[in-house]
This record gives structure tokens, sequence and C-alpha cells, in this order.
């Protein structure tokens, strides 16, 4: 695929976002006696995103440079979207987000790491970070924000 029709896609798509964003922001509450209201910020926001998606379409459509798009890791990309999605459901399914996401972590760790390969250090770091960074959420989440997760 041309990287012109990518980012042409990409725009209209964004475009469309900006739209959109637009169309809800006028069921926002109006402000009174000359206060911008609650949509005043969204409209805003939707119409820069309109502009700059034109603008980023002309700049496309009159560059001259042709390349082909490619992704040179796409099966990390897709894996990882896998992963998510798993991780994702699973969470909703059986709850217990903390140990959801330590397995989380380390499946994904030791996915990336698969390309140049497993030994038994790797896997401890793997599972050392997920358990540290899902404490550090714990204790974030419970005793700062208060949100039992």
């Amino acid at each position: 695929m041309h990287y012109r029709i990518l980012d042409l896609t990409v725009f209209i798509a964004l475009a469309a976002l900006g739209a959109m964003i637009i169309y809800q922001s006028y069921e926002l509450p109006a402000g009174f006696g000359g206060d911008m209201g609650s949509g005043y910020f969204p409209r805003i926001l939707g119409w820069m995103l309109i502009g700059f998606c034109v603008l980023g379409a002309v700049s496309s459509l009159f560059s001259k440079a042709v390349h082909e798009f490619s992704i040179p890791m796409a099966w990390q990309v897709a894996g990882t979207v896998v992963l998510m999605a798993l991780f994702i459901w699973s969470w909703s399914t059986f709850g217990y987000f903390y140990l959801q996401l330590a397995v989380f972590l380390f499946v994904l760790l030791t996915f990336y790491r698969a390309s140049v390969g497993i030994n038994a250090k790797s896997l401890g770091l793997n599972a050392l970070f997920a358990v540290i960074v899902s404490v550090a959420f714990y204790v974030v989440f419970n005793h700062f924000m208060y949100v039992n997760v």
C-alpha cells in the first residue's frame, strides 16, 4: 500500500472523528451570560482536528515522494493486540486485575523477547518487572486514589 493512500485514509477517518465530536458537543449545555459553556472547547478541538486533517491531506496530495507502506514487525503488533484483547476479556470475565496484570506483563515481555532468545535470567527479570509494576499499580490505585480495581 502506498503512503499517500494510507495518509488520506487516516486523514478522512480523523476528520470524521472531528465532525462527530462537533456534532456531539452541541448536546452539552450552553453557557449563560457570555460564558463559553462546556461545549466550547470540544467544538474548537473538533474544528482544529478537521483543519489539520485538511492541511495534511493537501500536503499528502502534493507530495512528490512515493513510498510503499510496510510494518517490519507486523507479527509483534498483531500479537500485542491479541494479548491485550485476551487481557481485557479475562479481566472482565474473572476479575483479579492485579494478578491478571502481572501475568499479562510477564507474557507480553516474554513474547517481545522471543525473537532474541529466552533464557532463565530474562524470564526472572520479566517476572520481577511484572510483579513490581503490579504492586506499584496496587499502591497507587488503592492507597493514593482510593479506587478498588
